[in-house]
């Protein structure tokens, strides 16, 4: 969505107030975000992106819920994540009563960025159906358990971005 929103953006600017012309470079060229900003073709990607989402369930087919634990020591950290993994996997029913997924949770994973300011990060995302209210095991509460003076969790509901 924001490589679309900013080509779009790029293309229009650039024939504005005189005739213009855009030149993109990509190690995609193919992508629907490059070939629809250039067709101008918000229908296409827009109706191509909702598929891929679905097809991924990803809002707005889903709530996604982040978990990042974080220390200056990555054995530490990854030990906590796997304490909470553990905890989340026996505390949340995977399915429902028909059969159908009620939750999926990652392993935990370092983080897009391993890295910041001397802690090592470490993440699982939860994706559950979008009606759903969010478990008693994702509370502040129950993160707070997890918490120490060398270890940090952050419980974060609907994130705006997985980085």
């Amino acid at each position: 969505e924001r490589t679309f929103q900013i080509l779009s953006q790029m293309i229009g600017r650039s024939g504005r107030h005189t005739p213009g012309r855009a030149v993109i470079q990509s190690f995609q060229p193919g992508c629907a975000a490059v070939t629809c900003s250039l067709n101008e073709d918000l229908e296409h990607f827009y109706s191509s992106e909702l598929d891929t989402r679905r097809a991924g369930g990803w809002p707005p087919f889903s709530r996604v819920f982040r978990i990042v634990v974080q220390s200056e020591n990555a054995v530490k950290a990854l030990f906590v994540a796997r304490q909470i993994h553990s905890e989340l996997c026996s505390r949340i029913p995977t399915h429902f009563q028909d059969s159908t997924p009620s939750a999926v949770l990652t392993s935990p994973i370092p983080a897009p960025r391993p890295k910041v300011n001397g802690e090592y990060r470490f993440q699982m995302v939860m994706k559950i159906p979008p009606n759903t209210i969010l478990p008693e095991a994702l509370s502040e509460e129950a993160a707070a358990g997890f918490r120490n003076s060398k270890v940090r969790v952050i419980f974060e509901p609907d994130p705006i971005s997985l980085m």
